[in-house]
């Protein structure tokens, strides 16, 4: 199998995860840095995504993804 068709395959199988809800809490240490980053996360945060910069030094990471057989399947075939 040629490199480029790989690439392709491996590109349209990740394609088919979808992230259902994210749950991230950031810390940088830096005052400065989190007053920038604060408006800019409050701007990101939607329904079922929640982004948050916080200034007590908690960093945390929560993502739930899922993807299902048929489109690993159909992007086999198809790509």
């Amino acid at each position: 199998m040629p490199l480029r068709v790989f690439i392709r395959k491996a590109r349209g199988i990740l394609q088919t995860f979808r992230i259902r809800t994210s749950d991230i809490k950031l810390d940088t240490d830096d005052y400065l840095m989190n007053a920038y980053l604060f408006p800019v996360f409050s701007l990101l945060c939607r329904p079922g995504h929640r982004w948050q910069i916080n200034f007590q030094g908690d960093t945390s990471v929560k993502l739930v993804i899922e993807n299902r057989l048929y489109r690993i399947v159909f992007a086999l075939l198809v790509s």
